[in-house]
């Protein structure tokens, strides 16, 4: 290497103290070298090393010799070179003339290819086109052939070179099995120039004696369709450089499939189209740009009456409804001008005078360049929806006219129908209601088991009935008679609940009223019996106190006979009440004029009830008057008055109203029993102790009392209560313990103004 850097001649006569020569040199027992270096174009390209065992072995004559024979080598080495380098040229040149040889053929292939993507639309053709051209103009390629995927199977689609006993052999070949399959799972391509030391090629290959082979993947997008397979009995045909040239063609061969097979599936679209359009069971049809018809279908002419002819002129007008043709032309004009959706109602008069609903649907269909080319759209027949719909508006007018409540729920008790009459007697309104639990909004106060009860009894019997406490949306409730039934669907399946209540306070009341008079009754015929005996024993004693006292006896006698005569008048008083509630209330009426009666009795109260109690009263203007008798009317206000001074002995408020009032027969449950009719209310209202909800149900029952012994009989309200009664009147009493009480007392009226009469219910 130091002869080859410094490029000039090195002789070492006696290598002793020579520190250049390496140990081999020595080894070999060099005693003295000649180093000469060979050059090419100036630049050191090899050594010529001498060596001697002498010392001084070489003199000057012998190395001008040596130098000499060094240059005629470089000169040999030098025309070697020469040589190789014409030959290498020529051999590049040859190269190059390959190359472009084979980049023509493979344009050339591209070019058949591409054309076939032009002009053929099956994807048959396109492949047949394709593995000729490379078949005859790749060279050496002896064999090619395109498979494609279907299902499990890559299937041969075309071929060129094959014999006929090889297509057998690949015509279909399984998942996962051989060459084809390796490439379409792994999606790459795969280059073999030596199919000695090659795993994938399958036996059918060895057998055709292919050597070398290019198998590349087919792709749509992402998906891998296919493979194409080259295949020579030629080792070493194809090379790496090749592989770009082959992808060209190969991706021409993908978009000719993708394009034949978007050509394929829009004339299927297309035909299918066609097909679904004449068979559809609903009217198809479609505009141009100005809104003229350029297809409908046969079913859109029998659902219409009109004609094709009609349908694609402006003929479909005169079969419109006459009703509806202004309308409906002016929205299609509307809609086709400005683009945009149209969709409407209507209805059409076919030539057999039969009217048909149909609902029309067409959205606005955009060109290749966005612009508006026309309607498409589709046109139902729903005469049997609106004749359905008809019938439910009927049917649901119907049960909003019963006066009864109909409500619906589903399984789960939620609510699905809330009729009219619901809406007027629970105050709810449907709206607020639907889609929320029966039992929150109107059936609070049923249980768990109870609704567990009517739920089994529904499901056993499909039926059930009875009592239920109803809320309204205020609070306050009301007793109801319901029945109710299972809801089932077509196929017999239970969807839900429908109950019909009826409001049954009115009922209550008059089975309470009723009650009350047997119970009248049975104690006025006890009371009767019992005041007769009484009578008989008190009316000796009564009259032997009068002879007792008409002879003078003593004080003490005088006393005693004061206590007995005082308890014989009391005796004798409760018996006349007794008689009297045990004969019932009948007296003879006349026209009373309330207010003059109402005058009497505040001003009796006024004078004797303690001053520590605040005394108001008003009475409406025009008051109407009634048919009564005036002893029993104010034995019945001044009761009440002194019930409610008794309430208040620590002193409170005592009001009196009177007022005129309408009632049309309404919810009024302070007017409950009463038929519709002109009445004066009397209000009298105290700030007393009040009462308790049990004592409220009790006070109008014979001998109840609040009071303590000996203060009371019980018989003033119960009296009050048949005296208004058989005046055909009423009473109604509202308490709330410490909070005093409020009495209505209905009278009939008469000689009335209807104008002056406030509306209750």
């Amino acid at each position: 290497w130091k002869t080859m850097l410094e490029g000039k001649m090195i002789y070492v006569p006696d290598t002793e103290n020579d520190t250049v020569m390496g140990p081999a040199g020595r080894d070999l027992g060099t005693r003295s070298y000649l180093s000469i270096p060979l050059k090419a174009e100036g630049e050191s390209v090899g050594v010529i090393n001498i060596n001697s065992k002498e010392q001084y072995a070489f003199g000057a004559g012998e190395l001008r010799v040596f130098e000499i024979v060094s240059r005629q080598i470089e000169i040999a080495i030098n025309n070697a070179r020469h040589a190789e380098s014409i030959i290498e040229s020529e051999r590049n040149l040859a190269d190059k003339v390959e190359r472009i040889s084979k980049k023509e053929q493979y344009e050339k292939i591209i070019n058949i290819v591409t054309q076939s993507v032009l002009i053929a639309i099956d994807p048959k053709e396109v492949m047949n086109n394709a593995v000729r051209a490379m078949g005859e103009n790749i060279r050496n390629a002896d064999l090619v052939q395109i498979h494609l995927v279907e299902g499990s199977n890559a299937v041969l689609q075309s071929y060129w070179g094959h014999e006929d006993w090889f297509v057998k052999r690949v015509k279909c070949i399984p998942y996962p099995k051989g060459l084809t399959w390796k490439t379409i799972n792994e999606g790459v391509t795969r280059l073999v120039p030596n199919t000695d030391d090659d795993t994938a090629i399958g036996p059918a290959g060895r057998e055709a004696g292919i050597k070398s082979y290019v198998s590349m993947p087919l792709k749509t997008g992402d998906r891998i369709i296919g493979c194409i397979g080259i295949n020579s009995i030629h080792k070493n045909v194809f090379f790496e450089d090749e592989l770009r040239l082959l992808e060209n063609i190969k991706k021409q061969i993908e978009t000719a499939i993708i394009n034949a097979r978007h050509v394929e599936e829009l004339k299927f679209s297309e035909e299918r189209y066609q097909t679904l359009t004449e068979v559809s069971p609903i009217g198809i049809f479609q505009s141009d740009a100005d809104g003229n018809g350029v297809y409908v279908n046969n079913r859109l002419c029998e659902i219409t009456g009109i004609t094709k002819e009609e349908a694609y002129s402006e003929g479909w007008h005169d079969g419109l409804h006459p009703d509806d043709r202004d309308h409906v032309v002016s929205k299609w004009r509307e809609a086709v001008s400005a683009g945009e959706e149209f969709k409407e109602e209507y209805r059409f008069v076919r030539k057999d005078g039969v009217t048909v609903w149909v609902i029309a649907d067409a959205r606005p269909v955009k060109g290749a360049s966005g612009e508006m080319s026309g309607l498409i759209g589709t046109l139902t027949d729903i005469t049997e929806r609106k004749q359905s719909e008809e019938k439910i508006r009927f049917q649901a007018s119907l049960l909003d006219q019963v006066r009864n409540t109909v409500i619906a729920t589903n399984l789960e008790g939620m609510i699905i129908y809330w009729n009219k009459f619901a809406e007027e007697l629970i105050y709810w309104k449907e709206s607020e209601v639907l889609g929320r639990n029966i039992r929150e909004i109107s059936l609070p106060n049923l249980d768990d088991e109870d609704a567990g009860d009517i739920m089994r009894q529904l499901q056993t019997t499909g039926h059930w009935e009875g009592e239920l406490i109803t809320k309204r949306k205020d609070g306050t409730t009301f007793p109801t008679h319901v029945v109710s039934t299972e809801i089932k669907d077509d196929g017999g399946e239970i969807i839900g609940y429908v109950g019909v209540g009826t409001d049954i306070t009115e009922k209550k009341s008059l089975e309470a009223r009723l009650l009350r008079t047997q119970r009248l009754e049975s104690i006025g015929m006890l009371a009767g019996g019992i005041a007769h005996d009484l009578n008989n024993i008190l009316q000796p004693i009564m009259m032997s106190i009068g002879l007792l006292k008409s002879e003078r006896s003593e004080a003490e006698t005088e006393r005693i006979l004061g206590v007995i005569d005082a308890n014989a008048r009391r005796g004798a008083d409760l018996i006349r009440q007794v008689l009297s509630f045990a004969r019932g209330i009948h007296s003879e009426k006349q026209t009373l004029i309330m207010k003059y009666l109402l005058d009497d009795i505040v001003s009796i109260i006024h004078e004797t009830f303690p001053k520590n109690i605040e005394v108001s009263f008003n009475a409406s203007p025009n008051l109407w008057n009634i048919s009564g008798n005036y002893t029993q009317m104010h034995q019945v206000t001044l009761n009440i008055c002194l019930n409610a001074r008794d309430a208040m002995p620590e002193g409170g408020r005592l009001s009196l109203t009177a007022e005129n009032v309408r009632r049309k027969g309404g919810p009024n449950k302070r007017m409950h029993g009463l038929p519709p009719g002109n009445y004066i209310l009397v209000k009298i209202e105290d700030t007393g102790f009040g009462m308790e909800p049990e004592i409220i149900d009790k006070i109008f029952d014979p001998f109840f009392t609040t009071k303590e012994p000996d203060k009371g009989t019980g018989l003033g309200l119960a009296t009050a209560y048949g005296i208004l009664n058989e005046h055909g009147g009423g009473i109604h009493v509202e308490s709330e313990a410490g909070k005093g009480s409020v009495f209505y007392i209905y009278l009939p009226a008469i000689k009335f103004d209807e104008e002056e009469a406030e509306d209750a219910g």
